[in-house]
């Protein structure tokens, strides 16, 4: 949970969702 807060707050969150789309969509 602390770290989805932090991935939350943090500037580059969208490149990160962008990622995470990328690994878990295959």
């Amino acid at each position: 949970v602390v770290a989805l807060v932090v991935l939350i707050r943090h500037p580059l969150m969208p490149m990160y969702i962008d990622i995470l789309r990328k690994v878990v969509g295959g």
